[in-house]
């Protein structure tokens, strides 16, 4: 919402933001709130990928009347009074992601020749440099065993990993049988992370804005999940349905949503259907949850049923195809 709709005063809220500003003199307003940003500009701490944040608790000068408080701000760029990136570091970026246009894995649309798996950790090291480096030799040991495709994706925000694998149909017909060889495989990670949950998944819907038959992921890439977990087995099939429709109705009005896939795993001790999301930058993703409203677009798919809905935000840092460089 710009200040110019907001008749008297205007509050702004990402996430962690709180602070309140005057509407007398947009202009100076405006200036002001630049100044103070770059005067404690020796005081920022800044994700090179996706946001700027400041502590600010300078206030201006009783005279101007422009802002009353200012605790913590929080900026989501694009908002070019704030852009950290410079036409440079665009071309840069644009260069890189040319250089891994080869390094990529996928989540298929569908289950015809592909099954999926996810294994989700959660580390209890401080630097989990060293449980990246297993994983990724975990992922190598799997292919003997018909893994195709693999990566791993890492909390944003929160304290997680995932491993995400892509089967041949032929090497996990006994699927009991593949997780418990995969989980002795990964018992020297234990005092590194804690495997909190894992299950193979049927991919059973999924669109793309290239028409592509599969999520692409690449190193770098920004993905969200969801995850719905049902606490009635007999519920598995209608909430697959009503997570399809929710699907449905939201991924076109996506705006930086490269690809959807929907999920289902009928784990007869834990079933659960997800929906994962390739995103063109953090921005986006952060963008499309600060302007949902949850209880209208959501609830009404979901709330008949008896569930447990768990979020995240996560940034692939590896692709099975990173092994070969």
């Amino acid at each position: 919402m710009s200040i110019s709709k907001v008749p008297h005063f205007f509050l702004v809220f990402f996430s962690h933001v709180n602070f309140l500003c005057s509407n007398e003199d947009q202009g100076n307003c405006h200036d002001h709130l630049s100044s103070l940003f770059y005067q404690n500009q020796h005081r920022l701490s800044t994700d090179p990928h996706t946001t700027w944040l400041a502590f600010l608790s300078k206030r201006p000068s009783a005279n101007t009347a422009l802002f009353q408080e200012i605790k913590c701000l929080y900026i989501l760029p694009p908002f070019d009074s704030f852009q950290t990136r410079n036409n440079k570091e665009r071309k840069k970026e644009r260069k890189k992601r040319c250089r891994r246009k080869g390094m990529a894995c996928f989540v298929p649309f569908n289950n015809r020749n592909l099954e999926t798996s996810f294994f989700i950790f959660r580390p209890i090291v401080a630097l989990v440099d060293e449980l990246v480096e297993t994983l990724k030799h975990f992922s190598a040991c799997t292919e003997s065993l018909g893994c195709v495709q693999s990566s791993i994706f890492k909390s944003i925000h929160g304290n997680m990993i995932i491993w995400y694998g892509a089967w041949m149909k032929k090497s996990c017909e006994n699927k009991e049988l593949l997780t418990g060889e995969l989980v002795s495989m990964l018992s020297n990670i234990s005092s590194m992370a804690i495997l909190i949950e894992h299950g193979f998944f049927d991919a059973y819907a999924g669109e793309s804005r290239d028409d592509s038959s599969a999520a692409r992921l690449c190193t770098e890439d920004t993905i969200s999940m969801s995850i719905i977990v049902s606490q009635k087995a007999d519920d598995i099939n209608d909430l697959s349905y009503a997570n399809l429709a929710l699907f449905k109705s939201q991924f076109l009005k996506m705006e930086g949503a490269n690809s959807g896939v929907c999920l289902t795993c009928k784990s007869v001790q834990q079933p659960r259907v997800a929906c994962l999301y390739v995103w063109k930058s953090l921005r986006f993703c952060y963008s499309w949850i600060l302007n949902s409203d949850y209880r209208r677009t959501i609830l009404p798919y979901l709330e008949r049923f008896s569930f447990v809905i768990k979020y995240d935000m996560f940034r692939v840092i590896f692709v099975s195809s990173d092994i070969v460089l």
